[in-house]
């Protein structure tokens, strides 16, 4: 009985890599106990019975793990991990909740710019606006290309920043910050997103979105072109109007200013002309000046 046993449980183990400790310690106590009368028969059937079980407990561990080990786990809600949920990707940890939005780190040297000499509406470029209207004339402000996070413009302007949904395409970045020369404070954050054609690098449109500490700069210039505003969770936003102010002249640029206490958020949208066979395509441009006005406004729905 005791050789029947063995063999028994040997087959049972075939193909099923157990630990020698283990087999040793279940073979030494059928040995024991098998040397026992034919009273301790259903003693000893009742061993092999736990061998068995002990065999099927480690068969099941084995089928298990690779499941374990080939799904990610997150923390819920209450500390406790969740197995079975997938983690989110993290090859663009900074932009998260896109949906169609792919970056590429590439310098904004290599996209190429349609050349264009028409007349067009002037208009300017936030970043150049806001050094003209800063509250004292002798305060020396400039921007200066830095990487930062959330976590860098929480500290500075004390606001809790919400990533913006971006559209989908192809796109890099660049960031800077906007510096008091005497205090080293950092009164702004600018970072853009520039969408080109991946396989031309044809530049098509551009979202700079900006954050900036609103005392440092002319309250009646500031209110005068707000022209978003939320009041009982509903957005507001007034239609787009020409600048007054000339900068820069380009094809097509809007801005979209939201004010809330002591600090002001941006968002400057510029797109570019299409050609075809080297000609201005009108009716393309037009196109894609309106798609990127919608782009505009359903970023700035998104952050605030």
């Amino acid at each position: 009985m005791n050789t029947s046993i063995e063999k028994a449980l040997h087959k049972g183990l075939d193909g099923v890599e157990v630990p020698p400790r283990l087999e040793v310690q279940t073979l030494r106590r059928i040995r024991e106990k098998s040397k026992i009368t034919f009273f301790n028969f259903r003693l000893n059937m009742k061993y092999v019975s736990i061998a068995a079980c002990v065999v099927v407990l480690v068969i099941a561990f084995i089928g298990v793990q690779p499941y374990i080990n080939n799904n990610s786990f997150i923390p819920s809600e209450n500390g406790l991990s969740q197995p079975g949920v997938q983690a989110p990707s993290s090859s663009n940890p900074n932009i998260p909740g896109q949906s169609g939005a792919v970056y590429h780190n590439i310098d904004i040297s290599q996209i190429v710019r349609q050349p264009y000499e028409a007349r067009v509406p002037a208009s300017y470029y936030f970043q150049n606006w806001l050094q003209f209207i800063k509250k004292d004339a002798g305060i020396r402000l400039r921007w200066k290309g830095q990487h930062f996070t959330k976590d860098d413009i929480k500290s500075a302007l004390h606001i809790f920043i919400i990533e913006p949904v971006l559209p989908k395409g192809d796109y890099t970045t660049t960031q800077s910050v906007l510096v008091d020369d005497a205090t080293g404070e950092v009164v702004a954050f600018r970072i853009d997103y520039y969408y080109y054609n991946k396989d031309t690098l044809e530049f098509q449109n551009r979202f700079s979105l900006f954050y900036f500490l609103v005392n440092y700069f002319n309250a009646e210039e500031l209110d005068q072109i707000q022209n978003v505003t939320k009041s009982n969770g509903e957005i507001h936003i007034d239609d787009f109007s020409p600048s007054t102010n000339v900068y820069a002249k380009v094809p097509h640029i809007r801005k979209l200013i939201y004010l809330e206490n002591s600090v002001g958020i941006a968002i400057e949208a510029e797109a570019d002309i299409v050609t075809t066979n080297g000609k201005v395509d009108e009716e393309k441009s037009r196109e894609r000046y309106e798609e990127t006005d919608k782009q505009l406004i359903d970023l700035m729905k998104s952050i605030i």
